[in-house]
């Protein structure tokens, strides 16, 4: 199930360092994290893609990889 590997929400220091364990440095405090910047900014956004059918997804993944290898898009 997609939501073991990408929570659809995030609220507490837990499900955050779960999540994503490099977020914060090992001595940072996952408590005072901004849980709904990442909400906003990486879960919405993900579940939107994802949600709307592999028509969206697919071109904008394939964007995304280009551009990690240097293409300009």
């Amino acid at each position: 199930m997609m939501e073991n590997l990408l929570p659809r929400k995030i609220e507490t220091a837990e499900q955050l360092k779960a999540f994503n364990p490099y977020l914060l440095a090992d001595d940072g405090d996952y408590d005072e994290a901004d849980y709904e910047g990442v909400n906003e900014g990486v879960l919405n956004l993900a579940y939107d893609l994802l949600d709307s059918g592999g028509k969206r997804w697919r071109p904008v993944l394939g964007m995304m990889f280009a551009e990690c290898f240097g293409r300009d898009i």
